[in-house]
Order: structure tokens, then C-alpha cells, then sequence
């Protein structure tokens, strides 16, 4: 196993600490980091590296309430593997969220319409 692949992992785990201390710009640099490391991944894991450090950024954009920049990234994980439950979810909890604060959603495919059994569809 490369360097690459075991830095862009601890990378992500890290920033995951500094989430549950919510410690948001900690976080989300590690997270990007992460995400800069995951593109010296092999390909059989690349995606699910990148797909990772996006989600951790993500979350960090949803607890800081930048829902627009959450959902790009949630999306960008949905682009590498339309079945991506954890993202669906996130996708589904931001809609919520905008329908709480009356705020329209970025025009995108309707999150309503993403569910794993369309993946490959």
C-alpha cells in the first residue's frame, strides 16, 4: 500500500476529530488536504477517497450553514457513484433544511429524484 493511499485516509480521519470538536477550519484544511492526497490514490480506491474528503468538507459547509457549497460538493460525490447513500441522505437533510429556511434549492436534478436504485440508470 502507497504513502498516498495511507495519508489521504488519516487525513480524512484526523479531520473527523477535529469535527466532533467541531473545530470547523481545522476540519475542513484537513479535509481538503485529504482530497489533494486522494488524487495519488489508485484507481480502485481514488474515488472513494475523494468521495470522502468531499463529504467531510461538506458536512463542514452544512454546520457552518453554506447549505449552496455543501450541496455542490454532495453532488460531486453523487457524479463519482450515483449510489452514494451518504450523500443522498445529506442531499435529502440540506433540502429540509432550505424548506425550514424558505430558501429555494441550486437548480439541480430534484434530490427527491436521486435514490440508489437509479445508479446506472
Amino acid at each position: 500500500m502507497s504513502p498516498a493511499i495511507r495519508l489521504s485516509q488519516f487525513l480524512s480521519e484526523l479531520a473527523g476529530v477535529y469535527q466532533r470538536e467541531k473545530d470547523w477550519p481545522a476540519s475542513m484544511k484537513t479535509f481538503q488536504a485529504a482530497e489533494a492526497q486522494a488524487e495519488f490514490s489508485p484507481p480502485q480506491l481514488k474515488n472513494a477517497d475523494l468521495s470522502r474528503a468531499w463529504r467531510g468538507q461538506a458536512y463542514v459547509y452544512v454546520e457552518q450553514s453554506q447549505l449552496d457549497e455543501a450541496e455542490k460538493l454532495y453532488r460531486k460525490c453523487l457524479d463519482l457513484n450515483a449510489a452514494d447513500a451518504r450523500a443522498l441522505n445529506e442531499l435529502r437533510f440540506i433540502q429540509v433544511q432550505r424548506a425550514k429556511q424558505n430558501k429555494p434549492a441550486v437548480p439541480q436534478q430534484p434530490v427527491s429524484s436521486l435514490t440508489p436504485a437509479d445508479a446506472g440508470t
